[in-house]
């Protein structure tokens, strides 16, 4: 006891500060977990927000190509498509690759039949291109040619079952359709580089072109770009300096643009990481982890899947700008209650001294 009163201001000093630590690391402990909580439940709902932006967009590419494949003058006229290729011969190919080279060629440049079919065609599909944003619109016949496109790319003209593009992602997909000889199919590829098209991304819808009978006409095909998915996955709305959501396909590579690069990262960045993984095995939640940069982040994870495709969703933000507003509100915290305990000391210390009195 005398000890204590001897060091009275020493020993209130030590539990004036042991009261102080202990009570900060609980604040601490407590605003963290609730911090990263919040966190990733948000980046969950973003993460649902993109995979049901996702669903709902290519739900529209099954609808709409179900819709042309099924339209009764598409029908028509590649049915006539089909008997005036055949009238061009053997050389059709290269005849039609020179004589449509020129893009701007709206109508017929020559007076073949294949040339006013082209033109019927070119009005439709033209103007269907520049309303859904489409990169490329073709119909390729029974035997696997592409009689009609609209950007008029290396592959016009060529044979998907033994030309120079027969390895490519739209040859796997039309070999597909051809080889069933089923109405009313609609297949999908991954994005993939596409050579004819400069080496660009691209993904291909395809659908089975019947006649009245059920027999196999013909295929058409939309090749969708990009940018596309770029538009659903590149919003940031709500997400912060460093929150994004970015798709990454079986092979590991981004299937969309990263928030964080200048230069394009579909199909060149790799992205290898926990979340990913476990995504691409048909998981979904949420954990923290290193980002394909090597940073920090906290991620939300699912999958996505079309057709034969898996995707991986994610949803990430740097840990960094979650633990920065969690600091801030810390060290508000720590004055306040320095301030408290100070306030009480000073009571504590004023009550010592009239009982003394």
């Amino acid at each position: 006891m005398q000890f204590l009163l001897k060091y009275k201001k020493r020993v209130a000093l030590l539990f004036f500060c042991l009261v102080f630590i202990s009570t900060s690391a609980f604040v601490y402990q407590q605003m963290l977990p609730n911090a990263a909580e919040n966190t990733e439940s948000d980046l969950m709902l973003f993460r649902d927000l993109r995979q049901s932006k996702l669903e709902s967009y290519f739900e529209t590419l099954r609808s709409e190509i179900i819709f042309w494949s099924g339209n009764g003058e598409i029908r028509l006229l590649l049915e006539s498509m089909n008997e005036a290729w055949v009238k061009l011969g053997s050389d059709s190919a290269s005849n039609l690759q020179k004589k449509y080279t020129d893009k701007s060629i709206n109508g017929a440049s020559g007076d073949t039949d294949y040339d006013y079919l082209h033109s019927a065609l070119h009005t439709i599909f033209s103007q269907f291109q520049k309303a859904r944003g489409y990169y490329d619109v073709l119909l390729i016949d029974a035997k696997g040619n592409i009689i009609y496109s609209i950007e008029k790319e290396a592959d016009f003209a060529t044979n998907l079952i033994d030309g120079p593009w027969k390895d490519t992602s739209l040859a796997a997909i039309v070999k597909v359709i051809i080889n069933e000889k089923k109405t009313d199919t609609v297949k999908f590829s991954d994005f993939s580089s596409y050579d004819p098209s400069q080496g660009k991304p691209a993904l291909f819808v395809a659908s089975s072109i019947s006649d009245i009978d059920g027999e196999l006409m013909g295929v058409l095909v939309f090749q969708v770009p990009n940018s596309a998915i770029n538009k659903i996955m590149q919003v940031t709305t709500g997400m912060g300096e460093t929150g994004e959501t970015y798709i990454v396909g079986k092979d590991f590579l981004m299937r969309s643009q990263s928030r964080f690069s200048q230069t394009s990262s579909v199909l060149k960045t790799r992205v290898e990481t926990e979340p990913v993984k476990k995504a691409l095995q048909g998981e979904s939640g949420a954990l923290k982890t290193l980002d394909y940069r090597g940073v920090e982040v906290f991620s939300a994870y699912g999958d996505f899947k079309f057709d034969k495709t898996t995707w991986a969703v994610l949803a990430e933000i740097d840990r960094d700008e979650i633990l920065q507003p969690v600091m801030l509100g810390f060290l508000y915290c720590l004055a306040g209650i320095f301030l408290l305990m100070l306030l009480i000391s000073m009571l504590l210390f004023l009550s010592y001294r009239w009982v003394l009195r």
